[in-house]
């Protein structure tokens, strides 16, 4: 029986970021009067900077969902029981195999007990969905939670799309920046051995954490549909933990996982063959 491992080394060491940002990540420039949904065909008429792939949005000024916004007076809202996506632009593109950290502000609204994630990635274009990157889970109902996840991106791009998995409420983002860490810091950095990959059979992840940690070990397809939780938010002591992913009955291609705690996530590519 053929295995997968990884191994993580969790660095978490702290410094200033270089200069670059999103052109719009705050949504403050836009064209709305008031709250306003519409689709992604749309978005790019209301939010400059900003381009929709897929779904639905709104712009919320009011309070009357859950609150006002945290930065400034806008926040953009995805809908209800919807998979919408959309890009934004950057100052200066991100460089593939380069640090960086992307920051904000998330809220659920009316949770009724589904699992919000927001997952992205660099792309070449602003109609184009990047790869999985980076994830935003852990999204608390009803308050506003700030976040940083680092990533590193596997394509140059001046973009960074965003995917809006809300079930069943609402998900929303404010206040979203940018910065380049390379040379810096090294948050979440990755050491990495496979014995072998592709796989056959199972995945066994290896990951050693430096403190008691709240850790979710997610599976995704290469189109972002989750289809296996691993771990959910598991209260794991530090030292080197062991989680095995079985192929079963999955079809053969490639899934990416995704390995959070304490806010910072790394993402990670295997290749399953029958």
């Amino acid at each position: 029986m053929k295995s997968f491992i990884l191994f993580f080394l969790f660095c978490f060491l702290f410094h200033s970021a270089d200069a670059q940002n999103f052109l719009n990540g705050s949504f403050e420039n836009n064209t709305a009067v008031f709250d306003t949904t519409f689709e992604a065909s749309q978005l790019s008429d209301y939010i400059p900077y900003a381009n929709g792939i897929s779904g639905t949005f709104s712009l919320i000024h009011s309070d009357s969902l859950c609150g006002a916004a945290i930065d400034g007076s806008w926040f953009l809202q995805g809908f209800k029981n919807k998979v919408s996506q959309f890009t934004l632009e950057l100052d200066t593109e991100v460089i593939a195999g380069n640090s960086y950290q992307i920051s904000g502000w998330f809220r659920e609204c009316l949770d009724l007990g589904g699992l919000p994630l927001i997952y992205f990635g660099s792309s070449q274009n602003d109609s184009t969905s990047g790869g999985i990157e980076g994830i935003i889970s852990n999204i608390p109902d009803g308050v506003w939670s700030f976040q940083t996840i680092s990533f590193i991106p596997i394509v140059n791009g001046k973009y960074i799309s965003f995917t809006i998995n809300t079930e069943p409420g609402y998900t929303q983002m404010d206040g979203l920046n940018l910065a380049n860490v390379t040379g810096i810091s090294q948050i979440n950095s990755v050491k990495s051995e496979s014995f072998p990959n592709p796989f056959t059979d199972h995945a066994t992840i290896q990951f050693n954490l430096l403190k008691t940690s709240a850790i979710s070990l997610l599976v995704y397809e290469m189109n972002g549909k989750l289809i296996k939780t691993i771990l959910a938010n598991e209260i794991l002591s530090s030292g080197i933990h062991y989680a095995n992913f079985e192929a079963g009955n999955f079809p053969p291609g490639s899934y990416y996982f995704v390995l959070s705690s304490d806010k910072r996530v790394e993402t990670g590519k295997i290749v399953l063959v029958k």
